[in-house]
């Protein structure tokens, strides 16, 4: 039976909306908050994001799921985002777990894509007492962000048949107060400039339990995670899974490959 309860907390001006988790035995006295990706990507990961919860849940933690501010249920505007109001939310959420379920004794992050980034930013600024899950971090901001405008580059193709307006073109119609409309996400040149800003590679964390989980097509180790890893002393695995974070033919209830290497290092933590 599923203990799934829907709720409002945070700022009584801005309120996020969330999901709570609670396990049938709640012997593990650990909680989790979730830190779920940027745009689009929250789409279609969420299957596997609320399985992944489910499955944290069956082993018993304590799970809270919840949408930033400009996103789903939750209060606020996308285009006013920026990554500090991501970390101040997820602060928010941690604060929020600790204070509503007295018996957990630590508090851990789980995120995945830029998820992940904003997770190992609130990481850097204060001790997360939990364990960190890291499933596929953003390392550099910036390659991320061009990708994510080609998004609207691809649009112009299916509607004009040409690109009329390039990348650096959009990054222009940003800095002049427009907004630019990808995937239906009204991006803002703040949001975007905050993202392209974050480089995790000179990342460096003294305290904290932290995994890495390196998706891609072998299962070989890229140069950028095993720099990551070692900078703030994670223990990196790497998976073959596909990019469910995107539309693809697949229906992905699950990431198996993913979950499988999170629960093995939380038992292996225990």
């Amino acid at each position: 039976m599923l203990n799934e309860t829907p709720l409002y907390f945070g700022d009584d001006e801005e309120q996020l909306f969330g999901v709570l988790h609670i396990p049938v035995k709640n012997n593990l006295n650990c909680g989790f908050v979730f830190c779920h990706p940027f745009a689009e990507e929250k789409l279609w990961a969420h299957r596997v994001y609320v399985s992944f919860a489910r499955t944290l849940v069956e082993m018993g933690y304590t799970v809270l799921r919840f949408d930033h501010r400009g996103y789903g249920d939750s209060d606020g505007a996308f285009s006013e985002l920026n990554v500090q109001t991501y970390i101040s939310d997820i602060k928010v959420a941690i604060s929020y777990l600790h204070n509503s379920q007295q018996n957990l004794e630590s508090v851990g992050l789980f995120g995945y894509r830029l998820g992940a980034s904003f997770a190992l930013n609130v990481s850097q600024q204060q001790v997360v007492s939990g364990p960190v899950i890291l499933w596929d971090p953003i390392i550099d901001g910036d390659r991320y962000m061009q990708e994510f405008l080609r998004s609207h580059l691809s649009t112009q193709l299916a509607v004009y048949g040409e690109v009329k307006e390039n990348r650096e073109q959009l990054v222009e119609n940003m800095n002049k107060g427009e907004y630019v409309n990808v995937e239906g996400y009204d991006l803002a040149i703040n949001q975007f400039n905050s993202i392209s800003a974050v480089n995790l590679k000179n990342t460096t964390i003294n305290k904290g339990r932290f995994l890495i989980v390196q998706v891609g097509r072998t299962e070989k180790p890229k140069k950028q995670s095993v720099d990551l890893s070692e900078s703030i002393n994670a223990q990196l695995e790497c998976v073959v899974e596909e990019p469910f974070w995107r539309e693809i033919k697949q229906f992905y209830y699950q990431a198996n490959n993913l979950s499988t290497a999170a629960v093995n290092w939380l038992g292996s933590e225990k």
